[in-house]
């Protein structure tokens, strides 16, 4: 598994701005029902940083756009 996260933080320091990359060795499927669960205590389990995911739009079936938000708490350093 890969996976490389950058924080870049504003001059002001009241906002950050996360991107995380990973690559898992598991089939499309189970990797979209795990990272894209918007149920928050399912997702908890794994990932504790995000805060809110909500689903956008659904395109062809295929794809997805959602929006994230994650918990200022574990941004400080």
């Amino acid at each position: 598994m890969f996976f490389k996260l950058d924080i870049e933080k504003k001059h002001n320091g009241k906002s950050s701005l996360v991107k995380a990359v990973a690559v898992v060795d598991a089939s499309a499927d189970v990797v979209f029902e795990v990272v894209l669960n918007v149920d928050r205590h399912q997702r908890y389990e794994w990932d504790m940083l995000t805060g809110d995911l909500e689903l956008i739009d659904s395109l062809d079936g295929h794809f997805d756009v959602v929006y994230g938000t994650y918990d200022p708490r574990h941004l400080t350093r």
